[in-house]
């Protein structure tokens, strides 16, 4: 079943406005585990495991991809890829 060309258009139009929100989010999580905060590991383990399952489906695999390197990478790890 394929989906309605203007409804994608319209679905990618609000995930691409929801972007700079999400970005906004991880630059926070990433300055409280730079700060030592370990509450904001399962945090941004979640956020980035939401971009990696849905930047591929509104037609940008690039963000599913850093979504999946940031979920796998360790606390520090994620820090330093922010």
């Amino acid at each position: 079943m394929a989906i309605d060309p203007d409804l994608m258009q319209r679905l990618r139009a609000r995930y691409l406005a929801s972007l700079p929100e999400k970005l906004e989010r991880l630059e926070s999580l990433r300055a409280q585990l730079e700060q030592g905060d370990e509450a904001a590991v399962e945090p941004l383990r979640v956020l980035a495991h939401r971009l990696a399952g849905s930047g591929a489906s509104y037609g940008w695999p690039e963000i599913s991809e850093a979504g999946e390197r940031l979920e796998q990478a360790s606390p520090d790890e994620r820090a330093a890829a922010l």
